[in-house]
């Protein structure tokens, strides 16, 4: 990805943290599409991603460094969220499918962090 922008918009550091700004900020986007979707509160919605954008490292570090952190931040959580509606409309041959899908795009990504999700057994149930 970082090569990618690089090429298209020369090769420069502030390039590079471009990629980390608008992956942070569109994860912003998509936590604030998914509270809305799953409250139906915009003002919650607001709020979860404004939360988001400002909890620890994310804006202060990850804005000025040109690092994956933030893309695999994205890839990782939209296939969660791709993942989660998908079993909850009963489609749960093509959620299994797109679980894998992301979990390999992150593990492509970052490593082993990609695959902490899909290993861990929860506790509970799950029911969507």
């Amino acid at each position: 990805m970082l090569a990618g922008i690089n090429t298209l918009l020369g090769w420069s550091v502030e390039v590079s943290r471009l990629a980390s700004v608008l992956s942070s900020f569109a994860v912003a986007l998509l936590v604030y599409l998914f509270a809305k979707k799953l409250y139906g509160n915009k003002t919650l919605a607001l709020l979860s991603s404004f939360i988001f954008l400002t909890l620890g490292d994310l804006i202060l570090f990850y804005g000025f460094v040109a690092e994956i952190d933030a893309f695999h931040c994205a890839v990782y959580f939209s296939g969660i969220v791709l993942t989660f509606f998908l079993l909850q409309m009963g489609r749960f041959k093509i959620a299994f499918f797109t679980a894998g899908l992301f979990t390999a795009f992150t593990f492509l990504t970052k490593g082993f962090p990609a695959l902490y999700l899909p290993l861990t057994k929860p506790k509970t149930g799950f029911n969507p």
